[in-house]
């Protein structure tokens, strides 16, 4: 069990509160935490040199392999953009309907030798919901989906997925198990798809996991009383164990959704706990979300510290999560 304690952190997705590990507690989080990895927003991401400066810094502060990820998906749902210097990506939604089809796979290979040149070896992408509901707020009205067809978005998204393994940058799908048919967005509440979800929603990652190893599929924080009539679909062992890991077959790693939206009320060790022990290997805390906290991580990891000394969590589901990204790190973070 002291083993399995002192490596806690890599059950984590931290945020930093500035471009410099200088700022705030960012060294103390490092050196203490030792999360799984980071998770870089545009407020940590001035320009180029600077950015791939705080990349470096963070590897080289931590003795074990890191996870160094961004949103990076292309039009609205970008991190790194022009203004600062670097290169943007189409839209989704643009790639798929206004991009010849010649071109597409030259501007995949420029978002993917962009962000590995920075530094990086995960970008939460690519998103696999459908456009399903012209009016989603957060996915069809920002362009973030593909097409509303199913085959038409694993045809996209294998595109992703095949050219981000070959530079040796981690691909996710998202948001497991779709969130294409909402009509609220999760940051703002908890969008209930128990009437509008529909089954082929999950054909992109039942036809993606037969043909690709794929490194993280991310959790969406969505309710449907279907699979769940109590918790969020983020927080659920039957969407996150039952469904993706053994109805699926999926063997990589399942990241949470950041999990301070405000889909996910109650207090905060509910949440750790219960994401936990629906089969989450990583909890994304991305401290973006209103005022920076310095002491989240610390509470997060003081949360499954004493939950694994009271029984409250399995310690070899634990083990099993950190054995995962560590499996995969091998792969993608050297």
């Amino acid at each position: 069990m002291n083993a399995l304690l002192s490596q806690l952190g890599e059950l984590l997705i931290i945020g930093l509160p500035g471009t410099h590990l200088t700022q705030g507690n960012s060294r103390k989080l490092l050196t203490q935490i030792k999360p799984g990895g980071v998770i870089l927003f545009g407020k940590n991401c001035e320009s180029a040199h600077q950015t791939s400066k705080l990349i470096v810094d963070c590897k080289s502060l931590c003795d074990r392999p890191l996870w160094m990820s961004v949103d990076q998906e292309g039009g609205t749902v970008q991190r790194l953009t022009h203004d600062k210097g670097f290169t943007e990506s189409p839209a989704p939604y643009s790639l798929a309907h206004d991009v010849p089809p010649s071109d597409i796979i030259r501007a995949i290979d420029t978002m993917a030798k962009a962000l590995i040149a920075l530094g990086f070896n995960v970008n939460y992408f690519p998103t696999v919901d459908l456009a399903s509901n012209p009016e989603n707020p957060i996915i069809a009205k920002l362009d973030r989906a593909f097409s509303a067809s199913p085959y038409e978005v694993t045809r996209y998204a294998e595109l992703f997925v095949s050219r981000f393994a070959h530079f040796r940058l981690a691909s996710c799908l998202k948001h497991f198990p779709g969130h294409g048919s909402s009509t609220e967005d999760s940051h703002l509440a908890l969008p209930d798809i128990s009437d509008s979800w529909r089954r082929d929603e999950l054909i992109p990652y039942r036809s993606l996991f037969a043909t690709h190893d794929i490194p993280f599929v991310m959790l969406g924080h969505l309710f449907h009383q279907g699979f769940d009539h109590k918790a969020p679909t983020s927080l659920s062992p039957v969407t996150t164990t039952t469904l993706l890991r053994q109805k699926l077959n999926y063997q990589g790693i399942i990241v949470t959704d950041d999990l301070q939206m405000a889909a996910i009320s109650g207090s905060l060790e509910d949440a750790v706990i219960n994401a936990l022990n629906a089969g989450s290997d990583q909890l994304l805390f991305g401290n973006n979300i209103g005022e920076y906290q310095p002491t989240l991580a610390f509470e997060v990891i003081n949360i499954i510290d004493k939950a694994l000394r009271a029984g409250h969590l399995d310690p070899v589901r634990c083990e099993q999560s950190i054995a995962r990204s560590r499996h995969y790190k091998k792969v993608y973070c050297q």
